[in-house]
């Protein structure tokens, strides 16, 4: 019997509730481990231990665990911050161990720490589009970190065997940063267990029987994920259709949606849960999933949602386009209008036609996603 082959994930966090995780979670269970001996390497270790006990995985001491206190995690910590700049403290955390194959599953740091791990076939996984590395348009000391970011990605990318992207959009963001590497770049859809979304969603929860229309928001909450937009368009909303807005999730952001739902008004009406462990029961209540975020790769949580039976709405952003079947289960805001995302939000909760039939979709779009079917790229991937 051939021996397995030993593989190393490198997510920058698989403990803070996010999209890319539950992918690699996903991942994580279905591989085949009779062929693989995987070491997982999380940058940052949060407070959420749900994807740190998958069976046949071997998890490392992570570079910075936010649960500890010491010397030495305080300085991790600092390396690891301004390893975004600096690309020999990327080395500094790599791990010692050989490989024969080395996957970062997104890009900046996982990837800058990939670059130095000794492996034999090097993989750079890029969750999201990656305009944020743009820095034309930009002035004085802020243009100059991001160029230093800029920097850094390309050189990693120049060292990559394979460049794995979950969308059209994502691709085309990293073609647009350096067209060298566009020889490297595949697309592998994100896939997910579709028939445990459907068993989790039936689970029992406390939540008050549906009075008026329901949208939903899952999501960190920080500045990139942009909620403040959703909240602000619920005002306008309500002028036309009665709803309400349900936000889970958690993130720095949380006081300041929380301040603005009560200055225009909306205290009763925005309803904030924190991060939810199980988001499958409350979304499946909601008859629209809203998106206002400024860059995704591949929105996990709209197939998540799309297999509930729940459409969605978004500003253009990475994923969507595809995801929406030219519209039959998603409506993408185009140049982020946010009259526009008022406007297709209020038309869709007014319809008694269109939107019933686009729930009817949602599931059949959904399911083209089974993360058996992505298990084998993904293993033919590391057999490369």
């Amino acid at each position: 019997m051939d021996a397995k082959k030993r593989v190393i994930f490198i997510p920058y966090t698989l403990s803070q509730g996010g999209g890319a995780e539950r992918v690699l979670a996903e991942y994580l269970e279905n591989i085949d481990k009779t062929k693989y001996e995987i070491d997982i390497l999380e940058c940052h270790r949060g407070i959420n231990t749900k994807y740190l006990t998958i069976k046949g995985v071997n998890y490392l001491p992570p570079i910075y665990d936010e649960n500890r206190s010491g010397l030495t995690n305080s300085l991790r910590k600092h390396l690891l911050r301004y390893s975004s700049y600096c690309g020999f403290l990327s080395k500094i955390l790599t791990p010692k161990k050989k490989y024969d194959v080395c996957v970062s599953f997104n890009y900046q740091i996982p990837s800058f720490i990939n670059r130095y791990v000794r492996c034999r076939h090097r993989i750079m996984w890029v969750h999201s589009s990656i305009e944020d590395l743009d820095y034309k348009g930009i002035k004085g000391f802020r243009k100059f970190l991001r160029f230093l970011r800029n920097r850094l990605q390309l050189k990693a990318f120049e060292k990559a065997d394979d460049i794995i992207t979950i969308s059209d959009m994502s691709r085309n963001s990293i073609v647009n940063l350096s067209s060298s590497v566009k020889n490297k770049i595949g697309i592998i859809h994100n896939g997910f267990d579709l028939e445990k979304i459907t068993l989790n969603s039936e689970e029992p929860t406390e939540i008050d029987e549906k009075q008026r229309h329901r949208l939903i928001v899952v999501s960190r909450l920080d500045s990139n994920k942009n909620v403040i937009s959703t909240i602000r368009a619920l005002a306008l909303i309500r002028k036309r259709v009665d709803a309400e807005l349900f936000i889970l999730g958690d993130g720095p952001e949380r006081a300041s949606l929380e301040a603005e739902s009560r200055r225009l008004g909306l205290e009763d009406f925005v309803k904030f849960f924190g991060f939810i462990d199980n988001p499958y029961p409350y979304i499946k209540t909601a008859d629209l999933l809203c998106l206002s975020s400024y860059f995704e790769g591949s929105p996990v949580i709209v197939i998540e949602s799309l297999r509930l039976g729940v459409p969605f709405v978004s500003y253009e952003v990475g994923g969507v386009e595809e995801f929406s079947e030219n519209g039959t289960v998603g409506k993408v805001v185009r140049n982020r209008n946010f009259d526009n995302y008022v406007s297709m939000v209020v038309n869709l909760l007014d319809s008694d036609e269109v939107l019933p039939e686009m729930k009817r979709k949602a599931p059949l779009v959904a399911a083209r996603y089974d993360i058996r079917n992505q298990v084998i790229l993904l293993e033919n991937l590391l057999n490369k």
